[in-house]
């Protein structure tokens, strides 16, 4: 894991992480605004408490927004949520360039715990959310 990662475990079997893995030699996931993103960001999910990862969902990673997938929350072994840059309207590189208020930001969900699909919008500056049951989440 490095920094920005985020990971949740709901028991000492089930957890999810989001992170960031490079799909190009670039020397890195910084790369100019011009070039296609290096990047991907990621949500794995274990059951083995972390012995295997499989990845779940992944989008570019837009080289100047920072990760592509961000505020990952999990309630259970079937319902989780994380913010999503460019999940609706244009892509996000093709916004570049931008700024993260520039950017379309959407939410992200699984409600099998294993596949995810855009379930809707949030305002451009909501980079956090928290969900109390599967119907009621604060962002």
């Amino acid at each position: 894991m490095t920094a920005g990662d985020e990971l949740r475990f709901i028991d000492a079997q089930h957890g999810w992480l989001r992170t960031s893995v490079m799909i190009a030699s670039t020397g890195g996931c910084v790369v100019p605004s011009t070039a296609p993103s290096a990047c991907r960001s990621v949500i794995l999910h274990t059951s083995d408490g972390g012995g295997t990862w499989q990845e779940q969902h992944s989008v570019d990673q837009p080289s100047k927004l920072g990760p592509g997938l961000r505020a990952l929350t999990v309630l259970d072994d079937r319902h989780a949520w994380a913010v999503q840059l460019g999940s609706s309207g244009p892509s996000v590189n093709a916004c570049l360039p931008c700024t993260p208020f520039d950017a379309a930001i959407g939410v992200v969900a699984t409600s099998d715990g294993s596949t995810w699909a855009p379930v809707g919008d949030l305002p451009a500056f909501v980079d956090g959310m928290h969900f109390v049951d599967a119907q009621t989440g604060f962002a």
